[in-house]
């Protein structure tokens, strides 16, 4: 048997193992290629660098999910700050600073209707009290708008801008 021929295995060639040193330089370079790639925003320490203009859909009232058809919305546009509170309406000021994240909802009110069905009432009720406790607001990893206070919190996907 020839030395080709022995180093093929059922018309494979058989080559030797990758020095030691060359696998240990290849994995080095993964891990690093792959913490360049990681998302660093798993902490919620990215903050919008403007609210204006977007529009909102929350999915969630301190880690309970909302039922989309009675789903709070926000807008926030250079004017204020406006949406469903899940049966009323609601409408005030914002202050925003993109740099620390902190905001403060500013002269907030509400229609006054009376709201039948008592799922609406508990998310509207939910939400209005997160939202007076809310101080910062955060993109999460999804892209999702994190509305955040003392223990509070608001997760908003983005939604239509209405028109």
């Amino acid at each position: 048997m020839t030395a080709a021929a022995g180093n093929r295995l059922r018309g494979r060639v058989v080559r030797p193992p990758m020095n030691l040193k060359l696998q240990a330089l290849a994995l080095v370079v993964v891990v690093f290629a792959l913490a360049a790639c990681s998302d660093t925003d798993l902490t919620r320490e990215a903050h919008p660098t403007t609210l204006n203009d977007t529009s909102w859909r929350a999915v969630a009232i301190n880690g309970i999910a909302t039922v989309p058809a009675i789903a709070p919305t926000a807008v926030f546009t250079v004017e204020g700050v406006s949406g469903s509170a899940g049966c009323n309406h609601y409408n005030g000021g914002f202050a925003y600073d993109a740099a620390s994240g902190s905001i403060t909802f500013q002269q907030l009110a509400m229609t006054a209707m009376a709201c039948v069905e008592a799922p609406k009432n508990a998310v509207e009720a939910a939400f209005t009290k997160a939202l007076n406790q809310v101080t910062s607001a955060s993109i999460d990893s999804l892209g999702r708008l994190v509305l955040s206070g003392p223990n509070t919190e608001i997760t908003f996907e983005v939604a239509p801008v209405p028109v």
